[in-house]
């Protein structure tokens, strides 16, 4: 949209342009998004959709009219990334990364930000595209579960590593569609005290805040309607209630977190699945966190490598998990460990690689707080999705399927902000 339009006109006009793409990109759209979990074993995982992906973005950054269209915060992200990239290859050739490991870190790198350009060129900052993306990626990831199992999945752990997230995005987006904000803060909480019970902490709080976000914001009755405050009885009602909400799953979790202290045997616990003889427990990923922290200061701006590895972090790792009192296995991995979008970028590029994702951190925050008053209607589902994504950058190592969600989420954020600056908020 060249003009300038007002608050008022933003939403309405971006809305009605998402009929303008046709049907068959929707199809298209949707049928990509869908089949995404299909793979390829290519030096690391490769999904076949990333090669579709590749090809769209070459196309699109090959030529300079279409470089153009792409929207500013997109143009200001690939310099960042490029010089990100730039930063792996200087720390692998510096470190004399082994072949394998710098060709899946420089890979990961590159199709991440194929994905991106890819992923906007197909939804086109269209609501109806984003949205149709979204569902469809939620029914491929149960579809990959079925015939992709992974191992977790395979050992038992269906909920939290199978059916939790698909499940509870496409049941946000059937409610949301329904238009009830009554109807999405209750199925948030419902869905935030059944990851619970399910030992789900960390979705159990998305779910909790996201419903917070949705009493405040509320569904919009039309998708062009601008969120006002809303003072009636029934509002403040939603939002003690999702306020209570929140505050019950933090003290069970709480409780929850300092019963499995106390009675996890990790020796008894270890698997195939983990690493450093730490099975996946309450403290897993902070244990992750705090030791790629470490290794991440030790050498802040060069970096450790692609994939690097030194039996000095993973000694620390399973360290710390004995002096909480844990009965730990032997090693399976020298692989330093980060679970961190950021720190894990920290510890493979240095610094600059920490500074990317802290740039999308800072803009992520920035998108949920404004998705709040110019995304009302879509507020149940993009506040649960960015704050899932915000979670991972602090938390969650970057794996394969992280190089579409990071990617996609990334999208959200545009999309958000792309509003709110045709809002002039």
């Amino acid at each position: 949209m060249a003009e300038i339009l007002t608050s008022n006109q933003a939403p309405q006009k971006s809305y009605h342009s998402a009929h303008r793409g046709g049907l068959a990109g929707d199809i298209f759209t949707f049928l990509v998004a869908m089949l995404w979990f299909a793979e390829v074993e290519v030096v690391g995982r490769l999904f076949i959709i990333e090669i579709l992906f590749l090809f769209i973005a070459l196309y699109v950054l090959a030529s300079r009219a279409k470089r153009k269209t792409l929207p500013p915060f997109i143009k200001q992200i690939l310099p960042l990334l490029g010089l990100w990239l730039l930063a792996q290859i200087i720390t692998d050739v510096y470190r004399a990364s082994p072949f394998e490991d710098y060709a899946r870190g420089w890979a990961k790198i590159f199709f991440f930000g194929s994905n991106i350009v890819a992923i906007y060129v197909l939804t086109k900052g269209m609501e109806r595209r984003l949205l149709l993306f979204m569902a469809g990626f939620a029914i491929g990831e149960l579809l990959g579960i079925i015939w992709f199992p992974n191992v977790y999945f395979e050992g038992g752990m269906i909920w939290k590593f199978g059916y939790a997230v698909p499940v509870a995005t496409l049941a946000i987006l059937v409610t949301m569609k329904l238009g009830s904000r009554v109807l999405s803060v209750l199925v948030l909480i419902g869905l935030s005290a059944v990851n619970l019970l399910l030992d789900f902490r960390s979705l159990a709080g998305f779910c909790a805040g996201a419903a917070i976000l949705t009493s405040y914001a509320g569904v919009a009755s039309s998708p062009g309607e601008i969120a006002r405050k809303y003072r009636t009885g029934g509002s403040t009602f939603l939002k003690r209630l999702a306020w209570i909400g929140m505050a019950t799953i933090l003290v069970i979790s709480f409780v929850r977190l300092y019963q499995s202290a106390e009675s996890i045997d990790l020796g008894a616990l270890v698997s195939e699945g983990s690493r450093y003889g730490i099975e996946r427990n309450p403290l897993y990923g902070r244990i992750e966190t705090l030791v790629g922290l470490k290794a991440a200061m030790d050498s802040p701006l060069i970096g450790h490598g692609s994939w690097a590895k030194d039996i000095e972090y993973a000694v620390l790792a399973q360290a710390m998990a004995i002096d909480i009192g844990k009965v730990t296995g032997p090693l399976m991995d020298d692989l330093i460990p980060s679970h961190s979008y950021l720190i894990g970028a920290w510890v493979e590029a240095g610094i600059v690689g920490a500074f990317f994702w802290l740039f999308i951190f800072l803009h992520s925050v920035k998108a949920v707080k404004r998705a709040v008053n110019v995304t009302p209607h879509l507020i149940s589902i993009i506040s649960f999705l960015l704050l899932t994504f915000l979670w991972a950058v602090l938390f969650s190592p970057f794996g394969a399927a992280g190089r579409i969600t990071a990617a996609l989420s990334i999208v959200i954020v545009n999309f958000v902000l792309n509003r709110a600056t045709l809002a002039g908020r």
